[in-house]
């Protein structure tokens, strides 16, 4: 009797690993270079020299301050997150890649500006309160691909 019901548990375990694995939303990292060097590798890179000519290298991008390669002329969205000490995680990165217009950046500049952007001089002395609009005008990544690519990324990540 006992022996039958560790078999029981042994064949249900077995099963449940089969058909619900619990890294099935994790992303495939070996899809995500192969995404990656179709549409992030033309500003971004991810070699061992960290360099980037147009965009930040994001090899150790994940848990990295935001707007921290000093080689890179960063927006005043990103300039004011770096001030507040915001740093790149993996939710914050799929929202960034995602949503390609302003939708991203609305609460943090609810957050870190508040009332600040209303009025006609706000974005003079205020440039976040402009719309974000740097990267609106790339293709979008498909949320499949990019779910790859943020994996590719992590397994940067020591």
């Amino acid at each position: 009797m006992m022996k039958s019901k560790k078999n029981y548990a042994l064949i249900l375990g077995l099963v449940l690993v089969v058909f619900f694995p619990a890294s099935a939303n994790a992303g495939n990292p070996y899809k995500g270079k192969w995404y990656f060097s179709k549409k992030c590798s033309f500003c971004h890179d991810v070699d061992l020299q960290m360099r980037s000519d147009v965009g930040p290298h994001l090899r150790t991008v994940i848990g990295r301050p935001i707007a921290s390669v000093k080689e890179i002329q960063y927006s005043p969205h990103l300039q004011l997150l770096a001030k507040h000490g915001v740093k790149w995680d993996t939710e914050l990165l799929t929202a960034f890649a995602r949503k390609r217009d302003d939708a991203w950046f609305k609460p943090f500049r609810v957050k870190y500006l508040g009332s600040k952007c209303p009025g006609p001089r706000a974005i003079e002395k205020y440039p976040a309160c402009a719309p974000y609009v740097v990267h609106s005008k790339r293709r979008p990544v498909r949320p499949d691909d990019l779910e790859d690519i943020i994996s590719y990324l992590k397994a940067f990540v020591r």
